[in-house]
């Protein structure tokens, strides 16, 4: 590896390091939607299925079995913080669009999407559950909440996979 690739390779990891802990510091905020989205999380990476044969029928936790209230309605406190924790975690995306590869700055820009999803909050969710029901669907605001939470986490661990590779590929 010559010093350039080195160099490229420290740049790389220190941008997806920064981008990491700032996807990691928005999902926090949400309270008690994130923690239940992180005991499914934790309890399916325990069970060893694999994400990308399983089929929704198959997807069963734990935290599943159990009356985890969600709340309504973001807290106060997330409304609060989110927009600022959404501001450092596109400043932290911006080095990684810079530095790539496409295989790492895509997923980066989907945690960016469903941040500005979650953001949105309930008004955006109750529109979408409000035409699902138009369109026959049973879907309440706080399943699609709950969905995007999942999403977001999914696509954390997606960019830490393809960060890894491109890490790998760069001849860490």
């Amino acid at each position: 590896m010559t010093a350039l690739d080195n160099h490229r390779h420290d740049r790389r990891k220190d941008a997806y390091l920064a981008y990491v802990d700032a996807a990691r510091a928005f999902i926090p905020v949400t309270g008690e939607l994130f923690r239940a989205e992180e005991r499914d999380y934790v309890a399916h990476q325990a069970s060893g299925t694999d994400l990308e044969t399983e089929t929704l029928e198959q997807t069963i936790t734990w935290a599943d079995t159990l009356w985890t209230p969600f709340p309504a309605e973001p807290s106060a406190a997330w409304r609060k913080k989110a927009p600022e924790r959404l501001h450092a975690l596109t400043t932290a995306f911006d080095r990684i669009d810079l530095e790539g590869p496409p295989e790492v700055i895509a997923p980066g820009l989907a945690i960016i999407a469903s941040a500005h999803r979650l953001i949105a909050g309930s008004e955006l969710f109750a529109k979408e559950a409000e035409q699902e029901a138009a369109e026959g669907g049973s879907a309440t605001e706080m399943d699609l909440l709950r969905a995007e939470a999942h999403h977001y986490r999914m696509l954390c661990g997606e960019f830490r996979k393809q960060a890894k590779k491109a890490l790998d590929l760069s001849g860490s």
